[in-house]
């Protein structure tokens, strides 16, 4: 096999083309379909985010507790629709990286259900792994905004977790 000119070649570091003008024509051909699949994400992301506060009030009930976790959710929803509204077909993946990684610091309200929800810790790190996944291969942000994102989403679900009582040796088992 033939060694691939140096136009085409991959950057190690950022999965990326290392030639950024293939960077950017590569970017710009797929700019359409990754923004409307983008957009759908967003929207899928934000109505589980208010269909999952059904089961909170069936838990929970109008308490203080449900409406922190309501809080949360509405937030991160707003959040996300501000984001989705700043999408067009012409928009730049390069300039969405930036408010997506700010979203996902939205991993941080997530840590509540660990508070407000210990009937449901088991399933609340399995969505959380969920969500590291498809920020890291479905997310068309920058592989290294994604990679510290999702560091981040790791760090805090064990510091979380260890601040919440988890003996030393669950959290190695978590991930």
């Amino acid at each position: 096999m033939s060694t691939p000119v140096y136009e085409y070649r991959l950057s190690r570091w950022l999965a990326e083309f290392a030639d950024p003008e293939t960077e950017q024509s590569y970017q710009k051909y797929f700019q359409r379909l990754t923004n409307r699949q983008l957009r759908v994400a967003l929207i899928a992301w934000a109505l589980l985010m208010l269909l999952f506060a059904v089961p909170d009030y069936q838990v929970l009930g109008t308490g203080r507790d449900f409406f922190c976790l309501l809080a949360y959710r509405v937030t991160m929803s707003v959040m996300l629709l501000v984001i989705i509204l700043n999408i067009h077909s012409d928009t730049n993946v390069f300039r969405i990286s930036y408010p997506m990684a700010a979203a996902v610091i939205g991993f941080m309200g997530f840590m509540l259900l660990f508070v407000f929800r210990p009937d449901v810790i088991n399933w609340t790190v399995g969505v959380i792994m969920l969500m590291i996944i498809g920020l890291l291969v479905f997310m068309p942000i920058r592989f290294y905004l994604a990679f510290f994102a999702a560091l981040f989403g790791v760090a805090i679900t064990l510091i979380t977790r260890y601040a919440m009582g988890s003996p030393k040796a669950n959290l190695i088992g978590l991930f």
